[in-house]
């Protein structure tokens, strides 16, 4: 059963990955997930009239989402809020040392916004962990220190989920099964953006919980 009921909001909140060009020539939705989502539970469930509502700004980091949290999520006043977060944080602190993108502060940004969630709205909220998809566990390349380096904000989601009680996608690993699978060249051109099968897969299971269906 779709936990998403009949006249409900649903909010898109992240970085490119949402966002994927819907405040520029695909609006609103953009072209990724969000509208992928929106179209299978507009196929499935005709006659609920949902709306959904894409917040996700190419670029941001877990801070600056925060920072515009509530202008661009608490004043839509959602019933639903999905948040998909963190890998311009762990660019950022790896690249140039960035403190507000360290484990610690996505931590306290992931807290203050999911906190103002509870706090002011009666929402469900669905935390998707950040995602790489790369199998370069070397320890001495770039990628392989994205993936040593994604394990504690992974953490940092989990724990977010469990003080506050919300929904949990595990992203990362559903993607490291398929690339295991089949390698990451049918799902993206480098570790971070997903072609149009990785936002597929992410719609899919983003679906399949809300049907109660997912198991990873």
């Amino acid at each position: 059963m779709f936990l998403v009921k009949d006249g409900r909001k649903f909010l898109f909140a992240g970085d490119s990955i949402t966002d994927c060009h819907r405040r520029q020539e695909n609006p609103p939705l953009g072209t990724g997930y969000a509208s992928l989502f929106a179209g299978l539970a507009m196929a499935a469930y005709p006659e609920r009239h949902i709306e959904f509502i894409n917040r996700g700004v190419g670029g941001n980091t877990s801070g600056e989402l925060a920072a515009r949290w509530r202008d661009d999520v608490i004043r839509q006043k959602p019933d639903w809020i999905s948040i998909l977060i963190g890998i311009n944080d762990i660019n950022l602190q790896l690249s140039r040392g960035d403190e507000d993108c360290s484990p610690d502060r996505y931590l306290e940004h992931l807290d203050y916004m999911v906190g103002q969630a509870r706090k002011e709205l009666d929402c469900e909220i669905v935390l998707m962990d950040p995602f790489y998809m790369s199998t370069d566990t070397s320890g001495w390349t770039f990628r392989s220190k994205v993936m040593q380096t994604l394990t504690e904000y992974r953490k940092h989601v989990l724990s977010t989920s469990k003080k506050h009680s919300t929904m949990l996608l595990p992203l990362h690993e559903i993607f490291q099964h398929h690339i295991g699978t089949r390698g990451t060249e049918p799902f993206c051109q480098e570790p971070v953006h997903p072609y149009q099968a990785g936002h597929q897969i992410i719609a899919w299971n983003l679906y399949k919980l809300l049907q109660g269906e997912l198991t990873v």
